[in-house]
């Protein structure tokens, strides 16, 4: 059986009855699997993503490969745009990081959310 989460029996009802119409074969999987929803490895946290957020925010940094760290700056007082030049780092940082997703414009490399510390 399934586990509810804080839902009301029609919450559930309705969810279940999307989840039986997207995965309309009878063993409800997925064509192509998600993958592994915990790391074992703070290095496989790492290689998984590409934009991380330092805990108190104040810059972005962009991995590029496992030897190729970017970090670029907060935008004046913003709580979330960066600027667009980007500083190459010798090695990974070594402060806290938090996963980042971003947008560009044409002003700002945007912090559209991330993950808790």
């Amino acid at each position: 059986m399934a586990v509810k989460h804080h839902v009301s029996s029609s919450d559930y009802t309705t969810w279940s009855k999307a989840m039986e119409f997207i995965f309309s074969g009878s063993n409800q999987t997925l064509p192509i699997p998600l993958g592994d929803w915990l790391m074992e490895t703070d290095q496989e946290w790492l290689s998984e993503w590409d934009w991380f957020l330092s805990v108190d925010r104040e810059f972005l940094y962009f991995q590029d490969s496992d030897t190729e760290w970017y970090q670029y700056v907060r935008r004046g007082r913003s709580h979330r745009a960066y600027l667009h030049q980007s500083f190459q780092l010798p090695a990974a940082p070594v402060t806290e990081l938090v996963r980042a997703t971003v947008t560009w414009d044409a002003f700002s490399i945007i912090l559209d959310s991330c993950s808790r510390p």
